[in-house]
């Protein structure tokens, strides 16, 4: 459980406050101007990194385009800022990951395939949080191992079971967070008996320099980070779950869905709709070509059809 679970009167007005000031930011707090008559303006909130960023957009271009509902963006730092913001009220809408309610609202109870993940998560939420989820995305961003492409053609690496046969005779670089968390470095030795020739710790911003000299083989990372397509590395199936499967789901409050039930049915539209390649190329535009993330998420609804052009 979150710490914030724990002192929730404390953490909530925290929370309110925060959401609040980025609401204020945004443009109000939901009032028609000069008059003091709360509207219908419901929040839709996403973080600050890229592909949260597009993400967010996507949703509210297409709730846009789609209904006739007031959607306020409002841009929170974290999910434990955001849920704790949801299952205060404060939001309506939220982009996120089955693993990230799974391992931080719930608690790990072990469970690994991605859809026995959804069912539980689902369920729990729902019962215990008036929280839905709607249907996933189709992409997923775990932690995740990748390689160089010359390493997976030497050894034939596909899964991480053959990276465990010879991780003896490869270098890994990782941040010290992989290094040191239980759901990290020390699940894949006891899932996958990993025992790397070197480990090469450095700083987040500085593993994919490390792998792109060529002083190290494999890489931990996220699965749809832009650098996979920079560098054109090899990510690497996670064949046995050791990781907790990270599957984007839109989160919406069950009050909000009993009062707008088109909102399922138009978030429902993505379902299926995104891979891990085509999340890695919209971050690669954002992050590495600096287009601005308003006009990535327009594109991708273009070409799907779900807009007009």
């Amino acid at each position: 459980m979150y710490v914030f679970t724990r002192q929730k009167k404390i953490y909530g007005s925290l929370i309110a406050g925060l959401v609040m000031m980025a609401l204020l930011v945004a443009g109000g707090f939901g009032c028609g101007a000069g008059t003091g008559e709360v509207d219908e303006e419901l929040v839709l909130t996403y973080q600050t990194w890229s592909e949260s960023l597009t993400i967010g957009n996507i949703f509210h271009i297409l709730l846009e385009e789609k209904t006739d509902i007031p959607i306020r963006a409002v841009e929170l730092e974290s999910f434990s800022i955001q849920w704790e913001a949801m299952i205060h009220d404060e939001v309506d809408i939220l982009p996120s990951f089955t693993a990230s309610a799974y391992m931080n609202v719930l608690g790990d109870e072990g469970l690994r395939d991605p859809e026995e993940v959804y069912d539980y998560v689902s369920q729990r939420l729902e019962e215990e949080y008036n929280v839905i989820l709607l249907e996933q995305l189709g992409y997923y961003n775990n932690y995740d191992l990748a390689v160089r492409p010359e390493v997976a053609e030497e050894y034939g690496l596909e899964t991480y079971s053959d990276l465990a046969e010879v991780s003896d005779e490869l270098i890994i670089t990782a941040d010290a967070n992989f290094l040191d968390i239980p759901a990290g470095y020390p699940l894949l030795q006891d899932v996958y008996g990993m025992d790397f020739k070197d480990i090469k710790t450095v700083g987040v911003a500085l593993k994919y320099p490390v792998i792109e000299d060529g002083q190290a083989d494999v890489i931990n990372n996220y699965t749809t980070d832009a650098q996979i397509v920079e560098l054109g590395l090899v990510v690497l199936e996670d064949d046995q779950f050791a990781f907790p499967s990270y599957d984007a789901v839109p989160f919406v409050r069950k009050e909000t869905l009993e009062k707008y039930p088109e909102i399922k049915e138009v978030l429902n539209l993505l379902a299926g709709q995104f891979s891990n390649d085509e999340m890695r190329e919209m971050n690669y535009r954002v992050e590495i070509d600096e287009e601005d993330p308003e006009d990535v998420a327009r594109d991708f609804l273009i070409q799907k059809g779900l807009i007009g052009g």
